[in-house]
């Protein structure tokens, strides 16, 4: 369960880092 929970937490990285990218690519166009 703790490996599990660990590759959940890599995973919310991943997509806050993903979500990051998005919002300077979004800002960059505005």
């Amino acid at each position: 369960d703790g490996v599990l929970y660990v590759m959940e937490g890599d995973r919310e990285v991943q997509v806050k880092q993903e979500i990051d990218k998005w919002l300077i690519r979004i800002g960059m166009i505005k």
